[in-house]
């Protein structure tokens, strides 16, 4: 819930005026983004995380499978800042997908290059398990990457204060009454 601008009360939901002192609430105008441009956002993280996955795998002398692509799309998370699970999932089934179409292409271009069309390599049981586990890996990567971005801090109140109740001829009145030991004197 929001806080009034001039005494720090917390407002009521919709509120235009202050019920502590009587000021005008300032409407916050929530601007969203357009779907487009959070997509374009989205697959840039995911090209970025791409490529720092290939970097990553291009250095290994053994196979890694998701391991680059699990890190790299916990970095890439982190960077852009995604606190809504569905924006880090995005982020990371991006990077794994674009990873792969980097990695084929370039085997098939090495392949093409040497002359060798067909496909010498055999898949052994344990690529068949790690291939599976590539989109559960995705799923992962996001839910640790979104619980790894900080999260907003509330600004506590700018003034003490303790709620009061008081009945009188002319209803129920509510009041904020500040305790005295709480008030620093200047």
């Amino acid at each position: 819930m929001p806080n009034c601008d001039k005494c720090g009360f917390q407002l009521p939901d919709g509120a235009s005026f202050c019920p502590n002192c009587g000021a005008t609430v300032k409407k916050k105008m929530e601007v969203s983004e357009s779907p487009r441009k959070s997509v374009m956002n989205l697959l840039k993280m995911g090209l970025l995380g791409a490529f720092l996955s290939v970097t990553l795998s291009s250095f290994s002398l053994i196979p890694l499978y998701f391991v680059p692509s699990f890190i790299s799309s916990l970095i890439v998370i982190f960077l852009s800042k995604a606190r809504r699970i569905e924006d880090a999932t995005w982020i990371a089934m991006s990077v794994y997908l674009f990873e792969n179409a980097i990695i084929a292409s370039m085997v098939l271009a090495s392949n093409l290059i040497v002359g060798q069309v067909e496909l010498s390599q055999t898949i052994t049981l344990v690529d068949l398990i790690m291939f599976i586990a590539y989109p559960v890996t995705a799923l992962v990567a996001g839910y640790i990457g979104v619980n790894l971005v900080p999260k907003k801090k509330e600004e506590p109140l700018p003034v003490p204060y303790k709620e009061g109740e008081e009945r009188g001829p002319g209803g129920i009145v509510y009041s904020l009454k500040r305790n005295p030991e709480e008030i620093s004197a200047p």
